[in-house]
């Protein structure tokens, strides 16, 4: 199958953009996936590349993820496990999506404290970039890396982390049949690293009752005491937040409601809708992963279109993004 071209995408939206918002920007680094609550407030200086040095042009590389692998277990075996599943599923975003620079991915596999979470992945640093309506929005360096534009809020190390949780019953690729009580980890990390490149929002729902705007109460400094200084610094959207609704006609889009939507913590607006995308093409985004199911069985089941897990639909997602 022909990759997913996204070169003519990011050409467009380079040219489309009005600017870097100044010379000294203000980043958001989220160094601990599983917390995204936790940010460091980070002043980006911006950097200017000569013209001479941009190539927008496909990479002949055959894997444009790059697995920065750290196993906190002793189980070699289960570490060469987790490990090449990753390496696997950097294959697969190799062979889905053009890209024309290299992501660099920290990847860590270790217990957790609550064996209940499965693993998170998130962009490791997230820049404000004026967008063509003329909105400032925090976009992933894993997308900014590839407009190759001619000045840029400064690049962190690392596009992405990503953290799973060893204690979870996973199965693994070459392991005896799948069981009931199992989660396959191959799908498991590509969804997260869907979320890791930019399928994330600012809206948080984390929360009990409803979906609320992400405050930016960053980390900016910890003293002798360990304690930190939280400083409010706003409400600022995500590129994924862009075209979460329009609404052209200023009208509201349901009927006006006595009470809110009742939801599952964490479920909304950052995955797709799992009444009606699971057993789907669509099915890696819902919130819900199945049990009981390898990524081969559920691209069966959703019928076996071209691009496999990374379905047209989540493309043109990714698409929208820039």
């Amino acid at each position: 199958m022909k990759p997913f071209s996204l070169i003519t995408i990011y050409l467009s939206f380079a040219l489309t953009l009005f600017s870097i918002p100044s010379i000294l920007s203000q980043c958001i680094d989220q160094p601990f996936p599983t917390q995204p609550n936790k940010k460091l407030s980070v002043k980006c200086l911006t950097v200017k590349q000569p013209k001479k040095k941009l190539k927008f042009q496909v990479s002949n590389d055959t894997d444009m993820i790059e697995i920065r692998f750290d196993c906190k277990l002793k189980n070699e075996t289960l570490c060469v496990k987790a490990k090449s599943s990753f390496e696997e599923v950097g294959r697969l975003i190799t062979s889905a999506l053009t890209l024309n620079t290299q992501i660099i991915v920290n990847a860590t596999f270790g217990e957790m404290f609550d064996p209940s979470i499965l693993g998170s992945a998130r962009p490791f640093r997230s820049m404000p970039i004026k967008d063509d309506d003329g909105i400032e929005r925090l976009y992933p360096q894993s997308l900014v890396k590839q407009l190759q534009l001619t000045s840029h809020p400064e690049f962190a190390p690392v596009d992405i982390v990503a953290d799973f949780n060893s204690l979870v019953d996973l199965w693994f690729e070459g392991d005896p049949p799948i069981t009931s009580k199992q989660i396959g980890f191959l799908e498991l990390i590509l969804h997260e690293l869907m979320h890791g490149l930019g399928f994330v929002s600012a809206w948080g729902d984390y929360f009990p009752k409803a979906a609320t705007p992400e405050v930016n109460d960053f980390i900016e400094a910890e003293n002798s005491d360990s304690k930190v200084m939280t400083v409010f610094n706003g409400f600022q959207e995500r590129a994924f937040d862009k075209y979460l609704v329009i609404l052209p006609d200023n009208k509201t889009t349901s009927s006006y409601i006595n009470e809110l939507n009742k939801f599952t913590d964490g479920s909304s607006i950052s995955h797709v809708d799992n009444t009606i995308y699971t057993n789907t093409s669509d099915f890696l985004m819902t919130y819900r992963q199945e049990h009981g199911r390898t990524l081969n069985d559920n691209i069966g089941i959703g019928g076996n279109y071209d691009g496999g897990a990374i379905s047209y639909k989540l493309r043109l997602i990714l698409e929208s993004l820039g």
